[in-house]
């Protein structure tokens, strides 16, 4: 997740974490939540593709509900609620230097 904190110091108009493919559990809880605006989640495709578990997709959209985070779910994980949240734009437009 170090890699994801980076994000904080990212200077753009929005910053957003892509967990495509979802191969593991991600730790969101250590990231800050004012670091990212969007998170976006998706599977693995294609020959080989390996199946996203149920609690890896379930603990990022608890933790995304519980600091008010919108959360796209790509098709792709089969997952039973299609999630197509878009960043608020009043809450995500930020200048940029």
């Amino acid at each position: 997740m170090t890699a994801a904190k980076c994000l904080y110091h990212v200077d753009a108009p929005v910053r957003f974490l892509s967990l495509e493919p979802l191969r593991g559990p991600v730790a969101l809880r250590l990231l800050p939540p004012s670091a990212i605006d969007w998170i976006i989640v998706g599977a693995q495709t294609g020959p080989g593709a390996q199946p996203v578990e149920p609690g890896w997709v379930e603990s990022i959209l608890y933790w995304a509900d519980r600091v008010g985070l919108p959360v796209l779910l790509k098709r792709n994980l089969g997952w039973h609620e299609q999630r197509q949240q878009w960043p608020d734009a009043s809450r995500t437009i930020r200048k940029t230097k």
